[in-house]
Formats: C-alpha cells, structure tokens, sequence
C-alpha cells in the first residue's frame, strides 16, 4: 500500500511566537475544565451513538486526529474495545496525560504519534474511522489536510468531524460554565474550579485573541460543509453542536479529488 504524502505546502506549522495559545499550559486541568462542560460530553455521547449504529469490522482501526488527553479513544474503546487506536496529537503534555490514562485503563492497542495532523504519513485506506473534534481549525491548509484524511479512510471507512467554527465569546461561556456547575455542585464549586484551572482559562482567552489574529480558521455551517465535499468527502450528517458553536459531519469516503 502506499502512504499518502503529508502537505508539503506546510512545511513548519504556525511559529510559536505568533499563536498564543499553549495546549501544554493547561494539559493537567484539561480534563478537570472538561467535566465543567456539560456540552464536551454531548460531543463524546454523539460520537458513541453514531459508531454503535456503524457497521464496523470485528477488529476496527481508529484515528484520533489532534487526540488531546485521550477522551475520544477511552470512550471508544468502552464502545469497541477489539479496536486498534492510533492517537495523534503534536503537543507532548497532551500526549503524557493520554499516556498515563491509557496505562490506567489498561488499554494496549493504542499507539501514540507525536506529530502535527498536515506532516502525519500514514497508509493509503488504512483506518475503519477517523475521529477529528475540534483540532481542524489549527490545522491549515484544511482543505488539503481534508484530503488527506479522505484518503487515509479505507473504501468504507467513516470520519467522524466537529469543528469550533464561531468566535469565542468569554462572557457567555462564563455564564453558561458557572450556571452549569453552581446548578449541578453549588457555588463554591464554581469559584474553586474558576481558580484551578485559571491557567486554562487563560489559554481560552489567548485561543480568542489567535482567532481574532486569524491564527485559528472560523466558519459558518455552510462553508464547513463546502469544504468538506471539496475534499470528495460523502457528508451523511451534518449539524451543529456545541452550543452551535462548533459543527459536526459524519461523512466518507469518496472520489479524491485531483
């Protein structure tokens, strides 16, 4: 088989002096912000409905593109633990928290690829499913990294995509993050997790000022959608998510196109 080329047209990522945000910064509170945010776990809980209804083979192989702490794969392997994983992510805190609860788990067929999603040199029709949750707007060129993807799936593999396409705004995530937590654990929750995790949320403002830069792409549901077909990607189900903050696909593959 061969290996699809990664984007030569992106030879050196964004240069660390021109994005602010710094996954490394909040790698250790990243799960604890995430269990704050009643909708990360809408996206995991869209993710496990759809590929339970997906006929997949007896021994799948998975792509987890831009993986983070492992979350996506964890909750996968519950759903399908004969599954070979393959967690991608370039930022090396990411990948030793993921690391250390893969261990906790116990989950073996899990291999870890420190690398950027555009240099990434994996086979032609190599995976069943690729997962990519909201790590496709730092990854440009998009369409050429959509491509790829389209090209890595196997004849009848899925990819499963959501998207952080709008601008961020703090006030209403704030809002909607303190009103979840005082609801479901009472104020004092709120006001001890807004300090713990103050480096993470110092990461988010920096995320805002990157998309503002232009560091980080934006969209609407529309353009999401075109570039997804552009890539000869099949969309099956197209939606938002994430307080329409994000958009979601579930596609496959299709005629890559020249």
């Amino acid at each position: 088989m061969n290996r699809a080329e990664p984007v030569e047209v992106l030879t050196a990522p964004v240069k660390d002096d021109e994005r602010r945000l710094e996954y490394s910064a909040y790698a250790d509170q990243f799960d604890s912000m995430c269990e704050l945010i009643p909708a990360y776990q809408e996206n995991i809980d869209y993710l496990l409905d759809i590929v339970g209804r997906l006929e997949l083979p007896e021994a799948p192989k998975v792509l987890d593109l831009g993986a983070g702490t492992g979350n996506f794969v964890l909750a996968l392997h519950d759903l399908v633990p004969s599954a070979d994983f393959v967690h991608l992510d370039s930022d090396p805190a990411m990948n030793r928290v993921a690391k250390s609860k893969y261990k906790e788990k116990g989950i073996e067929k899990v291999e870890i690829v420190e690398e950027f999603m555009q240099r990434a040199t994996f086979e032609e029709d190599e995976f069943d499913l690729i997962v990519c949750v909201n790590s496709l707007n730092t990854a440009p060129p998009q369409d050429l990294v959509l491509k790829l993807i389209n090209t890595w799936l196997k004849p009848d593999g899925k990819l499963y995509l959501i998207d952080f396409g709008r601008r961020q705004r703090l006030v209403d995530w704030t809002w909607y993050i303190f009103s979840n937590t005082v609801r479901r654990f009472g104020p004092m929750r709120f006001f001890s997790a807004f300090y713990e995790n103050r480096q993470g949320l110092r990461q988010n403002r920096n995320a805002t000022k990157d998309q503002d830069k232009g560091l980080m792409w934006l969209h609407t549901h529309e353009e999401f959608e075109k570039i997804v077909t552009s890539a000869g990607l099949v969309i099956e189900v197209s939606t938002t998510c994430y307080r329409d903050y994000c958009d979601l696909i579930v596609a496959h593959k299709g005629a890559i196109p020249p």
